[in-house]
């Protein structure tokens, strides 16, 4: 296939743009709104990263067939697109100079549950809270597993584009273990789904599965070689997915693209819907949370803890701790944590045993850890009240990050890495030694049983020094993952932070690849078109941030207030 040049959605200057006159287009297509404002421009231009990016506009469809019109509109026209549900991304993903399309407002009915065969049909633009509480209203005694840390606002549009996966991911799997399919519309304004068997149903599913196949069949031998053998592993496109149904002897009609779709940051198609595998509710869970006095020592006992079969083990550290006692909602909650010699701890691992068929599971798993962690103290819970707390406790650990006023401040571009559990150690210890040599610290918390560390830096980014530190620490860390058989995202996607590094990590010729399978869904080039096939820099790692959207300073005059804005 040849190479495909695809256009940057930077490169859309603000004189090639008539907003006036594609706002007074799509008034005319749609009786959604259509919000070309700047005001409007402001609101979406961030997400939940550090980057700052005005759209061209933003267009609220009232349902997923005006968000294909808006879709086909722009593509015919080589007007960038980026689809978005909460904008809760962490890697910029959700930021581009591009007619925003939001589904999260009005997309975002329950289309039908299947209890007997745990299918649950959604729009895209609903929460996965909201599913949760449509499952639990209609009393279907399931749920759905992928429960990330902002499930009150992450829409399953985005879970799906992020391949997003939550704490228990080491018992239910990543989203794309959790979809039975995917409702999508290309920028040909063609829509089909993407589920096993669609190339049997749909000649659109057929085209794409061939020319996908076609792409991957060259090279599977690098793929499978290349890619990560994580649990988790989110970055560039889950080629490796599509290799082994192929090398597993799946046909190209029979071939199942929705693993693709997942982790696809809305490069390939826009998704407006899915079917969602639903699980059997445990009958009870359980959770026991060990203390230790340091890191190295919680991060040792990892591989022990998750042969004692938890659904979920999760790391908190002394930075998240110290926050967490210094805001008045979280300080109480801090009191469930066990004690070392009377102090609170400076870290802790949430162990987490759930019981499906007698209560007795979870008697068997607190057995198990205490065996593993015998001079650790654990404090165990089982009532659904402490349980709440306790991980509303662990939920918190980003946001409280953001109280911290001191002038260098937990920054998230190193905060993804996923990790074998055998290397884990290696890589927190070399981790550790990065920062220390570039003279700062980090605060460190995890989905500890698969391997994934939320590690956020603390860096000055209004310093150019510090800005320059963060780069370097990017890349250390990047190359400190590919040695550790690691990869740099499992589950918060590549966007901006990290898109510059994939082909430093993968190598030219798979990222010429990303480039072709792009060929095939979307070759107009405008779904989120500078992501992921079309990064930038290195340099732009530190560019177009929030305190920096135009790449200079913001001069704001100092005015006296009571709180502290810092």
């Amino acid at each position: 296939m040849s190479t495909v040049h695809l256009p940057l959605a930077q490169s859309t200057s603000e004189e090639s743009i008539d907003r006036d006159a594609i706002a007074g287009d799509l008034s005319k297509l749609i009786t959604g709104q259509v919000r070309f404002r700047d005001h409007d421009r402001r609101l979406y231009s961030t997400d939940a990263s550090i980057f700052q990016v005005e759209p061209i506009g933003v267009v609220v469809p009232a349902n997923v067939e005006e968000a294909a019109t808006v879709l086909k509109y722009c593509a015919d026209r080589n007007i960038p697109v980026l689809p978005r549900g909460g904008g809760t991304s962490l890697a910029g993903q959700c930021t581009s100079r591009a007619v925003v399309i939001d589904l999260s407002a009005l997309c975002r009915r329950v289309l039908s549950i299947d209890v007997a065969k745990r299918i649950a049909h959604v729009e895209a633009g609903i929460t996965v809270d909201e599913v949760s509480r449509v499952l639990a209203r209609e009393k279907t005694n399931l749920f759905y597993a992928p429960d990330p840390a902002t499930s009150a606002q992450a829409a399953i549009g985005g879970t799906i584009g992020n391949n997003a996966a939550g704490a228990r991911s080491i018992r239910y799997g990543r989203t794309s273990e959790n979809v039975a399919g995917v409702d999508v519309v290309l920028s040909s304004g063609e829509r089909t789904w993407l589920e096993p068997g669609a190339g049997r149903r749909d000649p659109i599913a057929l085209r794409l599965a061939r020319g996908v196949a076609n792409v991957c069949i060259p090279h599977a031998a690098e793929i499978r070689d290349r890619f990560p053998k994580t649990i988790r592993r989110n970055a560039g496109y889950g080629l490796d997915m599509i290799v082994n149904q192929l090398v597993g002897g799946v046909r190209v009609e029979d071939l199942d693209l929705s693993p693709l779709i997942c982790g696809s940051e809305g490069t390939l198609a826009m998704v407006v819907g899915a079917k969602l595998k639903l699980h059997p509710l445990p009958i009870g869970r359980g959770l026991s949370i060990a203390a230790f006095s340091s890191l190295n020592d919680a991060i040792d006992r990892v591989s022990a803890i998750v042969a004692t079969r938890p659904t979920a083990v999760e790391l908190i550290d002394d930075v998240v701790m110290e926050a967490a006692l210094g805001n008045l909602a979280t300080r109480p909650l801090v009191e469930l944590l066990p004690k070392i010699n009377g102090t609170i701890p400076r870290f802790v691992l949430y162990v987490e045993y759930t019981a499906e068929k007698s209560l007795d599971e979870i008697d068997t798993g607190f057995a198990a850890l205490r065996a593993v962690c015998r001079d650790a103290p654990i404090a165990e819970y089982r009532d659904s009240d402490s349980l709440a707390r306790a991980w509303t406790l662990r939920k918190a650990g980003e946001p409280l990050l953001h109280s911290i006023s001191a002038k260098r401040k937990p920054q998230t571009f190193v905060e993804d890495n996923a990790i074998p559990l055998e290397n884990l150690p290696r890589f927190v210890r070399e981790f550790q030694q990065i920062v220390k040599r570039h003279n700062t610290t980090a605060a460190y918390w995890a989905h500890a049983s698969v391997g994934v560390l939320h590690v956020r830096p603390l860096i000055d980014v209004h310093d150019p020094n510090d800005r320059m530190i963060m780069r370097s620490i990017a890349i250390e860390v990047a190359d400190l993952a590919r040695d550790c058989g690691g990869v740099m995202s499992g589950e918060h996607g590549d966007g901006r932070i990290r898109g510059p590094l994939l082909e430093r990590f993968f190598g030219p010729r798979l990222m010429q690849v990303f480039r072709d399978v792009k060929e095939v869904f979307d070759p107009a080039g405008v779904l989120n078109p500078d992501d992921i096939v079309a990064p930038g820099k290195i340099e732009s790692i530190t560019q177009r941030l929030r305190i920096l959207p135009d790449d200079r300073e913001i001069t704001v005059p100092h005015v006296e207030t009571f709180f502290t804005y810092d």
